[in-house]
């Protein structure tokens, strides 16, 4: 991976962007979601998923979740978290491969995908204010 060199320098929009959601880490049920070391996410988070743990989301964790696609937005100090997903396969077999295909899909865990992400981002958009960022690093 490239390196940063120097500071960061945010641009205008930076402060308008609350969170960055990436959910790429194959087909599997999601059951929780990682904030990345950012502690004064967890309480939001707890609260955004009580309503979903009937579909099987339970968990709130502080490990970063963050696969490469989000680390430029994580470095730039805006919130990244990541899902955690049933791995299934795709780890072992059917990532950047010929096997990644949509037979490999389970239509169930796609619905409640959609759901868990519909609700983290109108929560996120619903916010009075932007969520808690960590400082940027220097």
């Amino acid at each position: 991976m490239r390196q940063r060199v120097g500071p960061i320098v945010t641009k205008p929009d930076h402060a308008r962007l609350s969170a960055v959601y990436n959910v790429d880490l194959g087909a599997g049920r999601i059951r929780g979601v990682g904030v990345s070391g950012n502690a004064a996410l967890v309480p939001i988070f707890e609260q955004w998923i009580a309503p979903l743990r009937d579909l099987g989301l339970t968990l709130v964790t502080m490990r970063p979740r963050c696969a490469g696609d989000c680390r430029p937005f994580a470095d730039a100090g805006i919130p990244t978290p990541g899902v955690i997903q049933d791995p299934l396969e795709y780890d072992t077999r059917t990532h950047h491969t010929n096997s990644d295909t949509y037979e490999r899909l389970i239509p169930e865990d796609l619905r409640q995908a959609s759901v868990v992400m519909a609700t983290l981002l109108y929560n996120t958009a619903m916010r009075d204010q932007m969520l808690p960022r960590l400082p940027l690093p220097q």
